[in-house]
């Protein structure tokens, strides 16, 4: 009877304690409690010691991210309340927590884990500039932690450019000078031990755009760019600068071997102007615009800079016609090039090929006889 009556109570303490930890451990699932209640502290043991169960690191990143998001609902809720400080102080701790647990995490999976904890920080941001309470009663606290959400922003939009950063991890050193009364118990907190990493490169967050550029300012198409485009496998110092580096695949054969920018702008290669002052030797860029047995002399000799045609020529000085006109010389022409004027051939003279005295005198007797030879000779057909 006694055995009986021992058995018993024992499988009604075992049941007890079953239902007991259930109920403990749903403390750390649905967080019922916020800083400030009573059964607080216990619900915050149990997500302490859920976590240290967690050996993967990226998986205990994210874990640590989940809890940054719960304590800023935490904060979110205690606006307007006597509990906003404490509040803030679990969220500095979590916020810290989930900073070194992803510097800890493989190089690999971080861009996921520092875009999440970018939104997070608006997040916070937005939630510290709703508060009534701590801008009031500690407003030094309360700077701080508008310092610190700050610095974890720019943290993780620019620490990436520069290899000899250790990622966001600089952060957890910012204190918000807490009085001393409140805050978080440090044993409870269970805060991973910082993990000692080798230099290494540390990949942009996916989408990741630029930040202050000043060495390289980057506009027209280059603003658009993500930073892994240009930063890519790791690298940012001694990463390109000349057009040419990035662009040489996009430069036609036999194109000018100046600089890109000579004539292009970022916004697009087209259209590309050029400035001719103090250039001259046209046939190095336009040799494939010029047709077949063109004229050998420079472009610039008939053409502008403003377009091919109308092209003119100062025939001043030349005498070669042939070299240029011998496309316009009908078949059987005369050889000579002393008929025409330059730019009209409908006019020419006779007198270099017929001696006008002879030609006077054997004429003299035909009707109507003039001493013009075209009168009668239009053309070089005979009356």
């Amino acid at each position: 009877m006694v055995l009986r009556r021992l058995s018993w109570v024992l499988t009604v303490l075992i049941v007890l304690l079953l239902v007991a930890g259930g109920a403990v451990s749903s403390l750390a699932l649905f967080a019922p409690f916020h800083p400030g209640d009573a059964l607080f502290s216990l619900q915050y043991s149990v997500e302490q010691a859920r976590l240290f169960l967690i050996s993967d690191q990226t998986e205990l990143a994210e874990r640590f991210l989940d809890l940054v998001e719960r304590r800023l609902g935490d904060l979110e809720a205690r606006i307007g309340t006597e509990h906003e400080l404490v509040a803030l102080d679990y969220l500095d701790q979590a916020v810290n927590q989930a900073v070194l647990a992803i510097d800890a995490a493989p190089p690999e999976n971080r861009g996921p884990l520092l875009t999440r904890l970018a939104t997070l920080a608006l997040r916070l941001e937005n939630i510290l500039q709703r508060l009534t309470v701590i801008p009031t009663t500690n407003p030094d606290v309360y700077a701080n932690a508008l310092a610190k959400a700050e610095a974890l922003l720019n943290s993780i939009n620019t620490a990436h450019a520069r290899p000899d950063d250790s990622g966001v991890s600089s952060v957890v050193n910012l204190s918000l000078g807490l009085p001393s009364d409140v805050g978080v118990n440090p044993a409870a907190a269970a805060a991973p031990t910082p993990v000692l990493i080798a230099p290494h490169p540390i990949p942009f967050p996916p989408n990741a755009t630029p930040g202050p550029h000043d060495f390289f300012p980057l506009t027209g198409r280059h603003a658009t760019l993500a930073c892994a485009d240009c930063h890519a496998n790791g690298r940012y110092r001694g990463t390109a600068r000349q057009c040419i580096e990035c662009h040489a695949a996009a430069a036609p054969v036999n194109h000018f071997p100046g600089s890109c920018d000579t004539c292009h702008s970022t916004a697009a290669w087209k259209p590309a102007t050029f400035n001719h002052t103090g250039f001259t030797d046209c046939v190095g860029c336009h040799l494939q615009n010029k047709p077949a047995n063109h004229w050998e002399g420079q472009c610039s000799t008939c053409h502008s800079t403003s377009a091919w045609k109308p092209a003119t020529f100062n025939h001043a000085g030349f005498t070669d016609c042939v070299s240029c006109h011998t496309k316009d010389k009908p078949a059987n022409h005369y050889e000579g090039a002393s008929c025409h004027t330059s730019g009209n051939y409908s006019s020419w003279t006779c007198a270099t090929c017929h001696d006008q005295g002879k030609m006077d005198e054997k004429h003299k007797e035909v009707p109507g006889y003039t001493s013009n030879c075209i009168a009668c000779h239009a053309n070089g057909r005979k009356p």
